[in-house]
């Protein structure tokens, strides 16, 4: 925590008001939000894509935002969409990834 009359910027962080005081995020968490967005967004389209018989996204595009942080997103993406829930590579690797992100995300915030 900070309080409001130090400085308010700095590189890799943004502060959010909290009454008098301000909490400090940091970029990773941020970014990691905005990854597992994108990840629950993919799934939406592609499940979408898949009932109309439209050009999907390619898997190596969905491992990819899996592997980069969207794993918590693209996890609840498949199952409100029911979507490559029949794949074991998904149903297995994504909470996988889903550990090893949420362990790597408390190891940042411990050091």
């Amino acid at each position: 925590m900070i309080e409001n009359d130090q400085a308010l910027a700095g590189f890799g962080h943004f502060y959010i008001c909290e009454g008098k005081q301000m909490e400090e995020i940091s970029l990773y968490y941020v970014c990691w939000f905005i990854i597992n967005v994108f990840g629950f967004g993919l799934m939406g389209l592609d499940k979408q894509k898949a009932r109309k018989h439209q050009w999907r996204i390619s898997e190596k595009m969905l491992w990819l935002t899996i592997i980069i942080g969207g794993s918590i997103g693209s996890y609840l993406g498949m199952k409100l969409f029911h979507h490559k829930t029949k794949h074991l590579s998904f149903k297995l690797g994504v909470p996988i990834f889903i550990v090893l992100h949420v362990a790597l995300a408390i190891l940042l915030s411990v050091s």
